[in-house]
């Protein structure tokens, strides 16, 4: 499996197949700010620190991506194909993103079990239960050097 970090620039170019990708395997969990936020994205605002994309390549096949705006403060999605789901590639892509970011946040729905199993599996800590942008119970994490106080 081939990861590979997408400058902002290449990101735009490939954005419509990262979203068709999004649309088929992530399950309706990426909320539709996330999906807006990716739609209008430009090369620009990608460049902003603690901002990433990396995909995950199989035989040229897209096997995953996450992308990360403003440490996950802001924004972050993680989808992963069907095929190569249970085989630890979601956790290699953050592992691999928080090498570069140094600190990384995110938010869980308290019914998304598999993506839980998944951070907490990392070691990320649960610090704050809000409600999701979709109104679900939602569970800020964060991994790294965070703090609680950046996210308000």
């Amino acid at each position: 499996m081939e990861l590979i970090f997408l400058t902002p620039a290449r990101m735009v170019l490939h954005r419509p197949k990262l979203l068709r990708f999004i649309q088929s395997y992530g399950e309706g969990r990426i909320t539709h700010r996330g999906i807006r936020w990716l739609k209008s994205i430009e090369a620009e605002e990608g460049e902003k620190p603690g901002t990433l994309f990396l995909i995950a390549k199989e035989n040229h096949q897209l096997a995953g991506f996450f992308a990360v705006l403003d440490y996950g403060r802001k924004e972050s999605l993680i989808v992963v194909h069907p095929k190569y789901r249970n085989q630890g590639l979601g956790r290699r892509m953050i592992e691999e993103s928080l090498i570069k970011l140094g600190r990384f946040y995110g938010r869980v729905a308290l019914d998304n079990l598999p993506s839980l199993h998944m951070v907490f599996g990392l070691g990320m800590v649960g610090f704050k239960l809000t409600k999701g942008p979709t109104g679900k119970p939602t569970l800020w994490v964060g991994i790294g050097q965070w703090r609680r106080e950046d996210v308000q």
